[in-house]
């Protein structure tokens, strides 16, 4: 069989109702029975390419471009009256052995119509996850000496803090002036371990689990003291300074809180993280992200994928992660037949376009820098250091790169890493990396069959243009296919 491109658009009715469309550039009918109306003139350019969280300039943003249906005969006109925007598209191959392979899931961002034509918008689903994340906000609602959600003239419509990994040295919001309850995370799987008044620890006393919160917030505590139960600590006296505190969610590795934040997302998205991605994430090691306001979902998992020398992409519904670096294997061959375009735009990583001489990252970041005039006289003098300073830093240096390339530069990442030897594993990587000649590529190849490529995979190169006579295995940082026209073009390094 030829193959044939079809999508299917999750919308409602006229009336309200939940429905499906399906469209294809060739009448098809799937196993279900489902009907493929051929009216996909233009299947669409997808565009796939990850997420690095700024580390590297090269990594781009994914474009998926337009859907364009026929409609000669006016026979689409009903879509006027359906509501498309926001609902689910999946966009798939069925290739000449009659296999089905999912290219993107994305969204209906908008829809235009011509005289011919009707023209669907497709948002990426990372374009998707750049809205703000689901969280929750104080109400006011306190009937003091009740109540642990503020009252109207203090903390209403704030957003409520929440803790992913661990985090030192945060401050929490006071929820309750008159019973002293403050607040660290809102997530029911935290556990605050220390709590300071003015950098001096106070004695942890009681501890309540969930079930027992109405005994928390009643019960007094000693002076000097705090009762604690999940993210929320209560003080047994009026504090001398600013509390702040040490507190942890149930998983802190990079993988686990990837996958906890995605857990988080509306499930009507239906996205999912990959169990090999996750695993491949908790080897960087453990994490600690304080959120405090509004916030994207996108800029979560780039604090987290920038601090692992990491990129997220999407594939269908599923959000892969994996480490920066170079393939060994290749799943395309691409000659001269089939190049139609072919750039070298750099011979290295740095934002310069050569090999990087050095990597600065920070990890164990302190989340309230305190001065010593902001601290009790008992804080010892390694503590004042420790909190006078926002994080600590790991620098990894050539000095070699720098004799070959005089103009060659560094990078610098703001991780999330809570310790100092993951934070100079992920340094030296990326460094070993960068520090050589690395070509950055971008291929323009017509291909017989679009074949199923993913981010990180391989493609061989052999030509004579760049130097790759004997062929060179590069590694895919970006995708765009022009399906109609069968078409790709690749970013790729290597």
């Amino acid at each position: 069989m030829q193959p044939v491109w079809i999508v299917k658009l999750n919308c409602l009715d006229a009336a309200g109702s939940a429905t499906s469309l399906y469209f294809s550039d060739g009448a098809y009918i799937d196993d279900n029975w489902n009907y493929y109306e051929p009216r996909m003139l233009q299947p669409a350019l997808v565009g796939i390419a990850p997420n690095d969280g700024g580390t590297f300039s090269f990594f781009s943003s994914p474009s998926l471009g337009e859907i364009e249906l026929i409609n000669n005969d006016m026979g689409l006109n009903y879509l006027a009256d359906y509501a498309l925007d926001n609902g689910n598209c999946t966009l798939s191959l069925i290739d000449d052995k009659g296999f089905q392979i999912d290219y993107l899931v994305g969204k209906v961002s908008a829809t235009h119509s011509t005289s011919k034509s009707i023209l669907l918008t497709l948002q990426s689903m990372s374009e998707v996850l750049s809205r703000t994340h689901p969280n929750t906000k104080y109400g006011g609602t306190n009937a003091l000496p009740a109540g642990t959600d503020g009252v109207t003239t203090d903390i209403k419509g704030n957003v409520k803090p929440r803790i992913y990994g661990g985090v030192m040295n945060a401050t929490p919001v006071l929820v309750n002036t008159s019973r002293l309850i403050y607040q660290f995370s809102d997530r029911t799987t935290a556990t605050v371990s220390a709590v300071y008044d003015k950098g001096a620890a106070l004695t942890l006393g009681t501890t309540y689990t969930q079930a027992n919160f109405a005994t928390f917030e009643t019960t007094a505590v000693t002076a000097g003291q705090f009762n604690r139960c999940i993210g929320f600590v209560k003080l047994g006296s009026a504090p001398a300074g600013t509390i702040t505190g040490d507190c942890a969610d149930s998983v802190t590795l990079a993988g686990d809180v990837f996958a906890s934040i995605i857990t988080e997302l509306d499930a009507a998205l239906s996205v999912s993280f990959n169990s090999a991605s996750q695993t491949a994430l908790n080897a960087v090691g453990a994490i600690g992200i304080f959120s405090t306001g509004e916030t994207s979902t996108s800029s979560l998992l780039d604090d987290i994928v920038k601090s692992c020398g990491a990129i997220w992409f999407f594939s269908g519904n599923v959000i892969y992660s994996n480490l920066i670096a170079l393939t060994s294997t290749s799943a395309l061959d691409i000659t001269d037949s089939e190049i139609v375009a072919l750039e070298r735009t750099a011979n290295g990583l740095g934002s310069n376009g050569i090999p990087i001489t050095a990597c600065s990252i920070t990890y164990d970041r302190v989340e309230t820098v305190q001065q010593e005039t902001d601290l009790a006289g008992s804080v010892t003098a390694v503590r004042k250091a420790v909190l006078s300073q926002e994080s600590r830093n790991s620098f990894i240096y050539d000095s070699a790169v720098l004799a070959r390339h005089p103009m060659a530069m560094s990078i610098t990442i703001d991780s999330k890493l809570r310790s100092s030897t993951d934070a100079t594993t992920v340094a030296t990587r990326l460094l070993n990396l960068a520090k050589v000649r690395c070509d950055i590529v971008q291929i323009t190849a017509v291909v017989s069959q679009i074949p199923a490529l993913t981010i990180g995979q391989g493609v061989t190169v052999t030509t004579k243009k760049l130097g790759y006579d004997d062929g060179k295995i590069l590694t895919i940082i970006s995708i765009e296919i022009d399906a109609k026209r069968k078409r790709l073009t690749l970013g790729a390094i290597g």
